[in-house]
């Protein structure tokens, strides 16, 4: 059996047409045996899917393990944050992925004038 592992890449800039790797392979086994994966009651191997990539923190992953999205901070492998994730389609059916998932970063009225910042964490 193959080792699960978490890949990132990205395009290094807008004229870029070849990918490259934005992080270090992140096998999944390293979550897992994170002590603040148990603590937010994460089942242990069970490969989660990819829900998103942080918008201002690319080093930050949202996950879905059966209902609930999770942060994983990808450098320490550490779980930041969860919170129940109900993403029903219809008839029972759940559909956890990155198509399902949209991330925003919303500017407050009161810096309308300026560039919207995010905030330190989204969940």
């Amino acid at each position: 059996m193959k080792k699960a592992v978490l890949k990132i890449w990205r395009l290094p800039d807008t004229d870029s047409v070849s990918w490259v790797k934005a992080f270090d392979d992140v096998p999944f086994r390293e979550i897992w045996h994170n002590n603040s994966y148990g603590s937010a009651g994460l089942p242990p191997g069970k490969v989660p899917t990819l829900g998103a990539i942080d918008p201002c923190n690319p080093g930050v992953v949202y996950l879905i393990s059966d209902t609930k999205l999770f942060a994983v901070e990808l450098e320490t492998r550490r779980t930041l944050s969860w919170a129940h994730c109900f993403l029903d389609v219809g008839v029972g059916r759940f559909i956890h992925s990155s198509t399902d998932i949209c991330t925003w970063v919303i500017p407050s009225a009161t810096t309308q004038t300026h560039l919207p910042t995010c905030p330190g964490n989204l969940l």
